[in-house]
């Protein structure tokens, strides 16, 4: 997902039977999260896993006191509560650089998801349409990175097909 997707996420748009987030276009909201998204509502199917996190988060964060229905809250702070907002994940993210000294984004969790896709065999109209691109070249030219392994393993794979038989050995030649 895109940063202003999930911060354009609310509760209710978790369907924890049916493994999914469903995305919409609410327009203009109070933490100024913007949805890029080419056709709303859209889908993402997910695991369990996901929807287990999901779960206890929303039992340790969104209590009694909470009056929004954001899935992502402030924790501290006299804002505490409130829907996170665009500077809240910048800040974030710089104090997890700072402690771990990896340098990471936000946007890295979406090319990684997109790769492993891949590497798990999807194809790439069904990457495109899980990213939702207009086109099929953003996908592939941005977001998919095969590893060095799966280069060389499609390498050897290419030259057992293109091995031709010896032809002067046989003959006598």
């Amino acid at each position: 997902m895109r940063i202003g997707e999930v911060l354009s996420l609310w509760l209710e748009d978790f369907d924890m039977a049916g493994l999914t987030i469903t995305l919409h276009d609410r327009g203009e909201m109070e933490n100024l999260a913007e949805i890029k998204t080419v056709s709303s509502p859209r889908r993402l199917d997910c695991t369990q896993e996901l929807m287990d996190l999901f779960t206890g988060y929303i039992c340790e964060h969104h209590t009694a006191e909470i009056h929004t229905n954001h899935v992502f809250l402030k924790l501290k702070g006299r804002m505490a509560g409130k829907a996170m907002d665009y500077g809240d994940v910048d800040n974030l993210f710089r104090t997890l650089r700072e402690k771990t000294g990896i340098r990471v984004t936000p946007h890295m969790f979406r090319h990684t998801s997109l790769s492993l896709l891949y590497s798990a065999g999807w194809e790439p109209e069904m990457l495109k349409q899980r990213a939702d691109h207009k086109n099929i070249y953003t996908t592939l030219d941005t977001y998919v990175h095969p590893s060095e392994e799966e280069v060389a393993e499609a390498f050897r794979k290419a030259a057992e097909s293109l091995k031709m038989p010896s032809l002067g050995r046989e003959a006598g030649q």
